[in-house]
């Protein structure tokens, strides 16, 4: 089959959603399936149709970041997708797959159907069911409210990540058949790399000291403040260990006023944004790789990426009970599990994990045995495959 990806993010300078994107892509190219992936801005310089590991990738424009958030750019995109997508369908595609657009899909969905293209979204959160509070996130909870209940019974195929999605979804649009298709990894390429990891230890001096890694995102319902909360509270009891925080934070003013708040500066590394490869090497590095959440309806409805990604690493992980987060991990065996936005509750978890090394061993060989079985993108990727047959 000739399969499309349509996705607002850059695939080789996006986040979590470019990293599922991606990795969908992958599992089925590994299929003999001819993958395409399109959106409309690449956040590099270079051309706009290139070749990745059998997947052909195509943009609208190249843009920087942080331009791409101004309002001209916003409106341009939509342009610039459609643009594509009419291209790219003029080819001949048998499934065009839209990841989580809300109305913005509307006309990607009216030109499928016109090409004769079979139509599946990839259902990855619910932004309308949480409140909004600025004029852009008002528009984005009516898009996705409109988009959802004027295309979700109208596909071919829903995608969903969570049991609560699937629900919802059964609800709206029930005679439209669901797949589950929780969060792909590549399990060979997220491996410990020790000798890597050593290098990443030199780079940022932290060659004997304990690591608790945090690599998600900085957004609130993400739970890095209740992380650093419970990194203050280990602080207080004598708890010698350095907190690694990957990404864009190190940049951040809340964030910093929040760690000088706890005192946390001596405990505290951030690196900035790191690429892929180095980012391996970070979790390599990490002695206990850590999943906080809040409790909120983003994290019920939503599966973490980045937790998939942690299992198939094989580093002992925490992380909140919250979710089809419990649909994975089981307490004391691939992981353990505390209250989600419990900081106390994360305290403690941490504090047993550090101080427990044969609990640390068997945790770790379990997480990445549950990757190997639930979250290997070859094995999703057979699943969607035999979806889309049906």
């Amino acid at each position: 089959m000739k399969i499309a990806f349509a996705v607002y993010d850059d695939i080789l300078g996006g986040g979590p959603v470019a990293h599922r994107v991606q990795m969908l892509a992958q599992g089925l190219a590994s299929l003999n399936h001819e993958m395409l992936i399109f959106s409309p801005y690449r956040y590099q310089p270079g051309p706009l149709s290139v070749n990745l590991e059998g997947i052909t990738l195509y943009w609208g424009a190249c843009i920087d970041r942080q331009s791409a958030d101004r309002l001209f750019h916003i409106l341009r995109k939509r342009y610039l997708i459609f643009k594509t997508a009419r291209r790219v369908l003029r080819q001949g595609v048998d499934w065009l797959i839209l990841y989580d657009m809300g109305l913005d899909g509307l006309p990607l969905f009216l030109l499928a159907k016109q090409a004769g293209c079979r139509v599946a979204v990839d259902n990855c959160d619910i932004n309308y069911i949480y409140t909004k509070t600025s004029l852009r996130d008002i528009y984005l909870n009516i898009s996705q409210q409109i988009g959802h209940r004027c295309i979700a019974p109208h596909l071919d195929l829903n995608f969903v990540i969570s049991r609560y999605i699937d629900k919802h979804l059964e609800a709206i649009a029930p005679k439209v058949p669901r797949v589950m298709v929780p969060a792909p990894v590549d399990i060979d390429k997220f491996q410990i790399r020790e000798k890597d990891a050593q290098t990443f230890r030199d780079r940022f001096a932290l060659q004997d000291s304990f690591i608790i890694g945090y690599f998600g995102s900085p957004h609130k319902v993400k739970g890095l403040e209740i992380l650093l909360q419970a990194a203050g509270l280990l602080a207080k009891q004598g708890k010698k260990f350095k907190l690694l925080i990957t990404g864009r934070t190190d940049r951040n003013p809340h964030l910093l006023r929040i760690i000088d708040e706890f005192g946390l500066r001596d405990w505290i590394v951030l690196t900035g944004f790191i690429p892929d490869e180095d980012l391996i090497a970070a979790m390599s590095a990490a002695d206990i790789l850590v999943e906080p959440k809040i409790e909120h309806g983003a994290n019920w409805a939503a599966f973490p990426q980045k937790l998939a990604e942690y299992l198939a690493m094989g580093r002992p992980i925490v992380a909140s009970a919250i979710g089809d987060i419990t649909q994975y991990l089981q307490d004391q065996e691939n992981a353990l599990l505390c209250r989600a936005g419990d900081s106390h509750s994360l305290a403690d978890a941490l504090e047993r994990m550090m101080q427990n090394r044969a609990l640390r061993e068997k945790v770790s060989l379990n997480a990445r045995q549950t990757a190997e079985k639930y979250f290997d993108c070859r094995i999703i990727a057979r699943q969607v495959e035999s979806a889309l047959l049906r």
